[in-house]
């Protein structure tokens, strides 16, 4: 009987609990972006258009992109 509950333990403490920890965790830190990204977006758009909150997350990863920065030239064709 013992060995049993050793068993079910054993099997909750390395398996079931990191299981649940990590999904617990990850929804908090989905609902953490999804509330900034309302907030961002609000101010990255039109009033009308954030009503969609599927295009304030496109705003929002758009401002989020890193810019490609391509050397600039003088007339000349020098790199600046």
């Amino acid at each position: 009987m013992l060995l049993k509950g050793y068993e079910v333990f054993r099997f909750v403490w390395n398996y079931a609990l990191p299981i649940v920890v990590f999904a617990f965790c990850y929804y908090r830190i989905l609902m953490v972006l999804r509330r900034q990204n309302k907030v961002v977006g609000t101010h990255a758009a039109p009033p009308d258009a954030c009503k969609l909150w599927k295009w304030c997350l496109f705003l929002q990863m758009m401002a989020m992109r890193p810019l490609k920065l391509e050397p600039q030239t003088t007339a000349r064709g020098i790199a600046v």
